[in-house]
C-alpha cells in the first residue's frame, strides 16, 4: 500500500447539494500522490449515508466512511483525526468546496519550507448570485514563513487568518503527538482554541496567498444557523479558553491579550444593542452581561464563570505564575442564551 500523504477530514451533518459539491471537489484533486477522504457522518439520516456511499463505492481506495452519533463538529473532527493515516491533515467543511490544485499547492509549501502549518487564502462564495469575492484582508499579508506571535495575534483577532481550521494544512504529528483535541461545541466555538494551540506548538507556519478554498456564504451554514445569542456566548467562551491556553504556554503577556480583546468589545456590544432592540430587552441588560464577561476574561485573577470551565482549567494542568496563582469562581454571570 502506498503511503498516504494527506487526509481530508469532512464532518457531515446533513445531505444537500452543497455536500455533493464539497465531496466532488475533494475527489477531483490533481494531487499526484496518495491521499484519503475521511467522511464522518455525524448523526445523519439514511439519505445522507446512501449518497456518500455511492461515491465510496465508485472510489473505494479514496473515500472512507464512518458513522458516529455525536452531532457535534468538534467530536466529529476528533474522530476523523483518530482514523486518519496521512502525514498531513486538511479540514474541509461539508458546505464549502476547494479548487482542484488545493492539495498540490499547500503540500508543496509544506514540504519546501518544512512547515507544520500552511495557511491558504480563500474566496467568499455567494451561491445565490453564483459569484465569488477574494479575501481582501489577506492582501495585507506577505507570502512566506511568519513570526509566531504575529500569526497568533491575527488568528485571535479572527481577521486576516480567520480563527477557522479550514483552508489550512496541518502536519498530523503536530496534532497527534501533542494530543490536541477540539472542544465540545455545546459550550464554545471549537476552531479558534484548537488553531491557537496548533500555532503555539508549531515550529514553522507558512502563509500562502494562493486562493484555494471557497467559503460559502448562506444562511443554512452550521455556524450561521445557530442563534445569535448562542453564537455570541460561545465566542466569549472561546475567548476565555484562549486565555487559558496563552497562560498554559506562558504567552499571555507577550501577546498582550487584554489589548487584543478591545477590538471584540465594539462588535459584540453593537450586536448586543441590535438584539436588545429586537427582543425588547430593557435597561441594557445584555450589554452589561457582555461587558462583565469581558472584564472577567481580562481580569488578573483567573475567573471560572461558567460551570464547564472548572474542568477545562484542571485538565490543562496550568502552572500559575504569582500573578495568576488562584482561581475565583463566579456564578453571577448570566448566560446570554437565557435572554432568548
Amino acid at each position: 500500500m502506498e503511503k498516504i500523504e494527506i487526509s481530508i477530514i469532512i464532518p457531515i451533518h446533513k445531505y444537500d447539494m452543497n455536500l455533493i459539491k464539497s465531496l466532488e471537489s475533494a475527489i477531483n484533486q490533481n494531487f499526484s500522490l496518495c491521499y484519503e477522504i475521511i467522511c464522518v457522518l455525524d448523526n445523519t439520516n439514511n439519505i445522507t449515508y446512501e449518497k456518500v456511499k455511492e461515491y465510496q463505492i465508485k472510489y473505494p481506495n479514496l473515500i472512507k466512511i464512518y458513522v458516529v452519533n455525536y452531532h457535534d463538529p468538534g467530536e466529529t473532527r476528533n474522530y476523523g483525526i483518530n482514523k486518519s493515516i496521512g502525514e498531513y491533515i486538511y479540514f474541509l467543511d461539508s458546505d464549502d468546496f476547494i479548487l482542484p490544485n488545493t492539495l498540490t499547492l499547500l503540500y508543496a509549501k509544506a514540504k519546501t519550507f518544512n512547515s507544520d502549518i500552511v495557511i491558504g487564502n480563500h474566496y467568499l462564495y455567494f451561491p445565490k448570485k453564483g459569484k465569488k469575492k477574494s479575501n481582501q484582508a489577506f492582501k495585507l499579508l506577505s507570502e512566506g514563513l511568519i513570526e509566531k506571535n504575529k500569526i497568533i495575534t491575527k488568528a485571535l483577532k479572527d481577521l486576516n487568518i480567520r480563527g477557522f481550521v479550514w483552508n489550512k494544512l496541518f502536519k498530523a504529528s503536530l496534532i497527534k503527538d501533542n494530543n490536541l483535541k477540539f472542544l465540545d461545541t455545546n459550550y464554545t466555538i471549537e476552531d479558534r482554541p484548537f488553531l491557537l494551540e496548533c500555532i503555539i506548538l508549531a515550529n514553522k507556519v507558512y502563509i500562502s496567498k494562493d486562493l484555494t478554498y471557497f467559503y460559502v456564504q448562506h444562511s443554512s451554514s452550521f455556524v450561521k444557523s445557530s442563534n445569535k445569542l448562542g453564537f455570541m456566548q460561545k465566542s466569549l467562551n472561546a475567548d476565555f479558553i484562549c486565555k487559558l491556553i496563552l497562560l498554559k504556554y506562558h504567552m499571555y503577556e507577550d501577546i498582550k491579550y487584554k489589548k487584543l480583546l478591545v477590538y471584540r468589545r465594539t462588535s459584540l456590544i453593537n450586536d448586543a444593542k441590535k438584539i436588545q432592540k429586537t427582543l425588547n430587552i430593557k435597561y441594557n441588560l445584555l450589554v452589561n452581561q457582555i461587558e462583565r464577561q469581558l472584564r472577567l476574561i481580562t481580569n488578573d485573577l483567573l475567573y471560572v464563570y461558567n460551570t464547564p470551565w472548572e474542568k477545562v482549567v484542571l485538565n490543562m494542568n496550568l502552572e500559575f505564575s504569582d500573578k495568576y496563582k488562584r482561581l475565583a469562581k463566579s456564578t453571577l454571570v448570566k448566560d446570554l442564551r437565557n435572554y432568548q
